[in-house]
Parts: structure tokens; C-alpha cells; sequence
């Protein structure tokens, strides 16, 4: 019982957790891609801290009319960075809150010059996971809700 609580604490088991990716999408052009950077802590027996950094590029896409002929193209980016908390509350309670910094770069349209101005924003989440036990540390009926 101990350790699944554990490792349910930020889905981390060790004090400190560092993972990297990279995807390509190569389904909406031949050069867009997501790369990220996430790092989280344990902060005490009941919870933990998480940042992370990520960037995600469509690259090229061509722009068709319903003929299939080019009209142009377009290229977009953004970047994210996100700061998360969450801790066990009681036997069966789990809280979480993250704020997040998202800018998107200008939206430029390769063909024609015409740039569309990109902009920042900060959002915020919030969730509560509670696990009801139904017979056994294994069973267990989860109930959400986020905002």
C-alpha cells in the first residue's frame, strides 16, 4: 500500500525527475515538431513540484483551395512554460494547480509577406482526484473534476 501511494506523488518515485521529447508530426508538414524539456520534485512524502518548457512548430503547411491548387503557405510557432504543484490530501485525495506562460510567435505567410501578430497569455488549472476503494488497494473508483 505505502508504495503505491508513493508512486502515485507526482508519478515520480525518486526525489528528483528529468525527461526530454521530441515529436515530429510529420501528418502536418515535414518540418513540425514538439520538443520539451519537464522537470518535478518530491517535495515531502505528500507532494510534488513540476516545471517543464516546451516549443511546437507547424513548419511549412500549403495552404489548397477545394481544387487542390496551391494558394500559399503559412508557418506558426509557440512556446510554453508551465510551473505545477500537487499533494495528497488524506488517504484517497489528490490536488493539483499549474499556471502556465503560452506566447505564439507571429503567424507568416510565406507567400505574400502578411504577418499576423502572435501574443502571450497565462493561464491556470486546477483538478481534484478522489480514489474510492472498492476492494483492495488495486480497485479503486476515481472521481475528477478540473477547472
Amino acid at each position: 500500500s505505502h508504495n503505491v501511494t508513493r508512486a502515485r506523488i507526482g508519478l515520480i518515485q525518486s526525489e528528483h525527475s528529468i525527461s526530454f521529447d521530441f515529436l515530429p508530426f510529420k501528418s502536418i508538414s515535414s518540418d513540425a515538431k514538439k520538443m520539451g524539456v519537464k522537470y518535478g520534485i518530491k517535495t515531502s512524502a505528500r507532494s510534488a513540484a513540476a516545471m517543464s518548457l516546451n516549443y511546437y512548430t507547424t513548419g511549412q503547411i500549403n495552404l489548397r483551395n477545394e481544387l487542390g491548387a496551391t494558394l500559399g503557405s503559412i508557418k506558426q510557432s509557440e512556446y510554453f512554460f508551465t510551473l505545477s504543484y500537487g499533494l495528497q490530501v488524506g488517504s484517497y485525495g489528490y490536488a493539483g494547480a499549474s499556471l502556465r506562460y503560452l506566447h505564439q510567435g507571429n503567424l507568416v505567410s510565406q507567400t505574400d509577406n502578411l504577418v499576423v501578430s502572435g501574443g502571450g497569455a497565462i493561464a491556470a488549472d486546477f483538478g481534484y482526484l478522489h480514489s474510492l476503494p472498492l476492494s483492495d488497494d488495486f480497485e479503486h473508483l476515481k472521481l475528477g473534476a478540473s477547472l
